[in-house]
């Protein structure tokens, strides 16, 4: 409920207008005076990683609820966090939108596979596939800002964020090379101190711009091996808990598709971006982690 507030002022703001509180988008690009939305948050990249997770549980409470005014709720709930995330213009939240709606088509196809005709079961995923394909395209082609910057993505270094991006992690590869076994210590203030050393001209930066980058510059290997340790030990377990939920027809297991497809989201924009680090991002994270963690200790005694 309180992320239908956040995701409805942000809906608001695309429509009154709202200025922005920094250069998110590059002064030389058609799309400089395009309104990108932020609502409560200040950041519309952070906007977009607070609302993933939102999506996915909208996704649960649309299947599970069993009352018609709690599905319109979240189904409505569904349709403005998309909308709001659309809005927010922030490319890396447009491709966790799209992790998040794969893991759970993977899982929706596993978990209601013999209800599926052999038609379905062979061609269900190519066909949402490419149908989203075909929606993409149609929207790029109709919608210029969209089609602007759905190009910008793949644009390497002819836009200004690609190239910025770009440049730091080059001299963030540069830094993990020299500190690869120890890392250089948590924390900005340490980045700040040592990135100065390595970064190119004018390229100045507060992190990495990825998370799984960033783990890696600040604990070394031994800390990125225990951070990929818990994505994907985490992952596993939810994958287990779900096959052994399935004979069950326990529709619980639906909370933890919604958490493992979070977590995937979550991922993706982690690839892109650091608003990880935020209080109302990382919250969410271990939200997501505890769902699987407390489904965990209750099935494995009955497994």
């Amino acid at each position: 409920m309180v992320s239908l507030i956040v995701s409805a002022y942000g809906v608001r703001q695309q429509f009154i207008g709202v200025k922005p509180l920094a250069t998110w988008t590059d002064p030389t690009s058609p799309l400089a005076e395009t309104t990108r939305v932020y609502s409560y948050l200040g950041n519309p990249n952070l906007l977009g990683s607070y609302l993933i997770p939102a999506v996915a549980f909208s996704v649960v409470g649309f299947i599970l609820w069993k009352t018609i005014p709690l599905k319109v709720f979240a189904g409505f709930s569904l349709v403005i966090h998309v909308s709001c995330i659309y809005f927010t213009g922030s490319r890396g939240a447009w491709l966790a939108l799209i992790a998040t709606g794969a893991v759970f088509l993977l899982a929706f196809k596993f978990w209601w596979n013999e209800y599926l005709s052999p038609f379905w079961r062979k061609w269900l995923i190519p066909s949402t596939i490419g149908g989203f394909i075909i929606l993409i395209l149609m929207g790029v082609l109709i919608s210029e800002p969209l089609r602007l910057r759905v190009t910008s993505i793949f644009s390497w270094r002819g836009d200004s964020s690609n190239n910025f991006r770009i440049n730091v992690w080059i001299a963030s590869l540069q830094m993990l090379q020299d500190y690869a076994l120890t890392g250089i210590g948590l924390g900005n203030d340490v980045f700040n101190k040592i990135y100065p050393n390595y970064m190119q001209t004018k390229y100045t930066a507060l992190s990495t711009y990825c998370v799984f980058l960033d783990i890696a510059i600040e604990t070394g290997i031994v800390g990125f091996v225990a951070f990929i340790g818990i994505i994907s030990s985490t992952f596993l377990k939810g994958v287990r808990l779900i096959k052994n939920m399935k004979p069950k027809n326990d529709l619980q297991a639906i909370w933890i598709i919604g958490a493992l497809s979070a977590i995937v989201g979550l991922a993706t924009q982690g690839l892109f971006d650091t608003v990880w680090y935020r209080p109302q991002v990382n919250t969410l994270w271990w939200l997501c982690i505890a769902i699987i963690a407390s489904f965990s200790s209750v099935n494995e005694k009955t497994v």
